[in-house]
């Protein structure tokens, strides 16, 4: 909630603030056509601070928690990090470079925590400048005075590069802070005028809160705020950068104006992680539990939502996403190449598979890639969980649906796409069937293969469609990702196939 004051900067929150007076709210500025970014470098088990301050500020927001050691929600000491028997967090899907993401299960507001295990300084020289850098442990930042002369001016001044113009730095009382007073590297630091030292980072008051911490208590916070003042001429992020990082964080981030809509059509819920501890896997070990009349020790007992976000407000975010659609992904192009004896095509594209796994996500849609990489895929977007092909055993001693799987250069496992285009239809009809739906058109979403050569690939999906016992009327489609340039060069196809345009 905002509270307008007489610099017309709005008021956010219940904070207590104490600035020429006691007033409610906190004065900043929140970029409305996006999630407001707060980091919390050196958290540990402290990212419940960092977290109950933004959410006072009724807005989407993206917490990034960056640790070398992180402690995270479904992890670290069930005890400690949740109330009672009851898992406040559920793990949603991982991000483009693995770092789990998190929600708050029992909050409607669209939100986000990222936990990222690097360095802060280097990740957070990597990413756009956040709207808040919240600070309660100092060892990590860099900076080239002496410990014994430490100065609060200079500090700031090192870390407020991170922060964006008319961005906030919250320094947090307690960890290091105290420390540092009780050592007296601090001379009266709640002097206003040592607080304005600082050339760039302007004093802003003091404020108090009430959130949860790392026992699931309520506890009274306070902290000192800075507000970052940055030149005029120096290089700030733009919507684009911002759109590109949250595409790589968050999966609906990376959709397409069209998924949205149709996400919201079929009343999609969000998806949580595949390997999340959800209600459906506490619940069946309760009744094996029941069943078996056996404990077991090593599955939790700690209560799962029964869903990571209530449908409605998911719907709600959905909604904002399309008002600002600005933030979603734009359709990448490729080449695609029909056959002449059908609608069958095949499409290439020039990207990373996992990147682009959320963006070609459809109903009608399966991914035929090696164990390891579709991990990675549905880490990153957990939609695709039951739709990717199994082409290779779990187990050393199962035998694999593709014998001898050899993927890439002149030895490649013979018929390679062959075998991969019946595994793909056999797995979308079973579901069909199953879902009581009926669709003649599948899209096969794979990598670069065999030699590379367009011909062979084009040579390989031919030989499929002409042995292959399938409907007549089935259309069946491949599209290829390729990293490397050199791959998929247009020379020497068949004249079975004809390059056509297709929106993708």
């Amino acid at each position: 909630m905002g509270f307008t004051v007489k610099n017309n900067l709005p008021r956010y929150g219940t904070f207590l603030h104490t600035d020429d007076g006691l007033n409610i709210g906190i004065e900043m500025e929140i970029d409305e056509m996006r999630p407001f970014v707060i980091a919390h470098p050196a958290a540990g088990n402290h990212y419940h601070a960092s977290l109950s301050f933004a959410q006072e500020i009724n807005h989407p927001f993206i917490q990034v928690v960056v640790d070398i050691y992180p402690y995270y929600p479904d992890t670290w000491p069930s005890e400690i990090t949740n109330c009672g028997n009851l898992l406040k967090y559920q793990r949603l899907n991982d991000t483009l470079t693995g770092d789990p993401v998190f929600r708050v299960c029992d909050q409607k507001q669209p939100h986000w925590q990222v936990q990222v295990a690097k360095d802060a300084n280097i990740y957070l020289s990597t990413i756009p400048k956040v709207d808040i850098l919240y600070l309660d442990w100092l060892d990590w930042v860099d900076y080239d005075n002496n410990t014994t002369n430490k100065q609060f001016h200079t500090l700031l001044d090192s870390v407020a590069k991170y922060v964006k113009n008319g961005g906030l730095i919250i320094l947090d009382h307690k960890h290091e802070l105290t420390s540092l007073l009780s050592n007296g590297y601090v001379d009266d630091y709640f002097s206003i005028d040592s607080m304005k030292s600082s050339s760039n980072v302007n004093y802003s008051g003091e404020i108090e809160w009430l959130g949860e911490n790392s026992s699931s208590e309520f506890t009274a916070y306070t902290a000192s705020v800075f507000m970052v003042q940055c030149e005029l001429n120096e290089n700030k992020s733009d919507m684009r950068e911002y759109q590109k990082w949250f595409s790589d964080l968050i999966p609906e981030f990376a959709l397409t104006e069209n998924q949205i809509k149709h996400l919201l059509k079929n009343n999609q819920n969000q998806y949580s992680h595949v390997d999340a501890f959800t209600w459906a896997d506490w619940n069946q070990n309760y009744i094996a539990s029941l069943k078996n009349d056996v404990h077991y020790v090593t599955s939790s007992q700690l209560i799962p939502a029964f869903e990571a976000w209530e449908l409605p407000y998911y719907q709600k975010f959905l909604t904002w996403l399309l008002e600002n659609n600005h933030l979603l992904s734009k359709k990448v192009s490729g080449r695609t190449y029909q056959y002449s004896q059908g609608s069958h095509r095949v499409s290439i594209f020039h990207g990373d598979i996992v990147e682009l796994a959320p963006m070609f996500y459809h109903e009608n849609s399966v991914i035929a890639v090696r164990n390891s990489l579709s991990k990675r895929i549905i880490n990153r977007c957990p939609w695709w969980k039951d739709k990717i092909i199994k082409m290779q055993a779990s187990k050393a001693w199962e035998i694999n649906p593709i014998r001898e799987l050899k993927w890439s250069g002149e030895h490649t496992s013979d018929k390679l796409i062959k075998e991969m285009m019946e595994l793909g239809h056999k797995k979308f009809a079973k579901q069909c069937k199953q879902e009581g739906e009926s669709n003649n058109c599948v899209n096969i979403l794979t990598i670069a293969n065999g030699t590379g050569e367009l011909k062979e690939l084009l040579d390989s999906f031919q030989l499929y469609l002409t042995s292959f016992h399938k409907n007549e009327s089935d259309i069946m489609n491949l599209f290829v990702f390729h990293i490397d340039d050199f791959d998929y060069q247009e020379k020497g196809y068949s004249s079975s196939w004809e390059r056509v345009n297709q929106d993708i």
